[in-house]
């Protein structure tokens, strides 16, 4: 075997276990990302009114040159989202404060759950 051909070879063998390896991560990303819109799917401590809020998430994968990215995001409830979250200031007629709303954490620990999932899979600190 000439020095060419093996180093070929090991080129060869090289490269599909990098493709192997980023195959496995793209399913990690994804099942995760799954996860994370399934536990927000539940819905959270506020009440529920229609079920429309639940039913809107929604997840994709994107792939970029420096890695993988899952999203998981609310179709069509955008800015309830981050009212519902952080809270708001209630206005009353008249331009009147009528104090504010208490803030619904349920996006957050979704995130934080499925970032520590997703770092058990690929096996970073």
């Amino acid at each position: 075997m000439s020095t060419h051909t093996f180093a070929a070879e090991v080129v060869r063998a090289v490269e599909g276990k990098i493709d192997e390896i980023h195959e496995a991560n793209l399913e990690d990303v994804r099942e995760v990302s799954k996860s994370v819109r399934a536990r927000l799917r539940k819905g959270g401590p506020y009440r529920i009114r229609t079920g429309a809020y639940k039913a809107s998430w929604r997840f994709e994968v994107k792939e970029h040159t420096t890695g993988t990215t899952g999203i998981v995001y609310s179709k069509g409830h955008a800015g309830l989202t981050h009212l519902l979250e952080l809270g708001h200031r209630v206005v009353l007629p008249g331009g009147r404060s009528g104090g504010t709303t208490r803030p619904y954490k349920h996006i957050e620990p979704a995130y934080v759950m499925g970032e520590a999932e997703l770092k058990r899979r690929l096996g970073v600190q």
